[in-house]
């Protein structure tokens, strides 16, 4: 994808930085939600993607104003197609086997989450970077002018710093770092105030000591 702002020197840089910085401050720790959740078996995976649970017990910060009823509801129907979930081969079945159980009571993008939680257990992820809520904003603010009519997109048309990263990885960039693309497009740098911004914003909460401090 070419953009004169984006493939400037400072588009370029900035958008590195941006890459760096997610690889540095969050990657370890969404790593390890990956390794968790191919480390359990099938009902226990239902179980915590039902309930948003990071590796660390805890529910995720997107799902914080989610009731434990709602949650609770949410893993009863996700336990009933349990075999249906088993059998899906790629993350839009994934996906919408996710949606059909929440019946609108979550988020889209908490369908995401429960969805990519439950397909690494399946040994699946998404093979384009789907946009939701923030994503979706991150992604209107690299200046795509079609961008409202997507729900996915793919790696290649995005911008070059983003294609060595999976595309779940991109999703978690394109929302977390939103205002770093507007800053970008508005004429500005990506700085390091900026970036620290970023991470108190996001409020990740885990405290395991091989994940970043940031975390």
């Amino acid at each position: 994808m070419y953009d004169r702002i984006l493939d400037s020197e400072r588009g370029v840089t900035g958008l590195h930085r941006v890459v760096e910085h997610y690889r540095r401050i969050y990657l370890a720790c969404e790593e390890e939600d990956r390794r968790f959740y191919e480390s359990l078996d099938l009902g226990k995976a239902i179980y915590a993607a039902g309930h948003l649970l990071r590796h660390d017990g805890q529910r995720h910060d997107h799902a914080r104003t989610c009731s434990g009823a709602t949650l609770d509801l949410f893993t009863s129907r996700l336990q009933e197609r349990s075999t249906e979930l088993a059998e899906h081969k790629a993350f839009p079945a994934v996906h919408a086997t996710i949606a059909e159980a929440a019946g609108g009571s979550l988020a889209p993008h908490l369908q995401y989450d429960a969805a990519l939680m439950l397909s690494w257990h399946l040994g699946l992820e998404p093979a384009e970077v789907w946009l939701h809520s923030g994503a979706a904003k991150g992604y209107l603010y690299l200046g795509v002018p079609e961008g409202h009519e997507k729900t996915t997109v793919a790696l290649d048309e995005l911008p070059r710093a983003f294609r060595e990263l999976d595309a779940w990885q991109v999703e978690d960039i394109l929302c977390i770092y939103k205002l770093c693309f507007r800053r970008i497009r508005n004429g500005g740098k990506v700085t390091d105030q900026l970036l620290r911004k970023r991470e108190n914003a996001q409020g990740m909460r885990c405290g395991h000591p091989h994940c970043t401090a940031a975390c």
